[in-house]
């Protein structure tokens, strides 16, 4: 017996729709519940002023130091 030939590409098409479906439901059935996740690094210093200016005068006493780094 012959079938047309929109009936057989529609019949294709849901029977891979429902194939599809059934395998995503089991992947999603089947997935980890938890992902683990890194703990998170510590926050910084909340005024990291000190250390800056300590990195400043050292700077500085570099540049006043070393001939080859004047502002000509």
């Amino acid at each position: 017996m012959y079938t047309p030939r929109r009936r057989r590409i529609g019949c294709w098409t849901a029977v891979a729709t429902v194939v599809l479906a059934i395998v995503g439901l089991i992947r999603w059935w089947t997935a980890p519940i938890d992902i683990p996740r890194p703990q998170r690094p510590p926050e910084p210093a909340d005024n990291p002023y000190d250390v800056y200016r300590s990195l400043a005068a050292y700077t500085a006493q570099i540049f006043r130091n070393d001939p080859m780094l004047s502002y000509a």
